[in-house]
């Protein structure tokens, strides 16, 4: 098999892009403009939303902390979304919803903007 020169292979490299690829750069435009995002209100503390997964707090900054943190995370999973984008799953090994959860559930468009984000077992 032939070699190719390192200009064709380096712009061949620099057409590919994958959905891994994409994902991850989604994910870190997200959280470079977390600023821009606000959680639901049902995900928050202080909801009397009775079934839905909250945050151990109810300081936006700190929510926002936490979405951040699991955007940029070297352990994140990303996955499909079925409502297009997708899914980044973060263990972050500490408690941060209010049953005990330590992961999150990060929803983003492949524009970069966070659609939802909750905690989950």
């Amino acid at each position: 098999m032939n070699a190719l020169p390192a200009g064709m292979v380096a712009k061949y490299l620099g057409k590919t892009t994958s959905a891994l690829a994409n994902a991850s750069k989604a994910a870190y435009k997200a959280a470079d403009n977390i600023a821009g995002w606000v959680p639901k209100n049902k995900h928050l503390l202080d909801s009397t939303a009775k079934r839905a997964r909250k945050f151990n707090s109810n300081s936006l900054n700190d929510v926002r902390s936490i979405v951040q943190e699991a955007l940029r995370s070297p352990d994140t999973k990303f996955m499909p979304n079925p409502d297009g984008g997708f899914r980044v799953v973060t263990d972050l090994g500490r408690k941060i919803g209010s049953k005990g959860e330590t992961s999150i559930r990060i929803a983003v468009g492949e524009n970069g903007k966070i659609w939802t984000a909750f905690p989950v077992k």
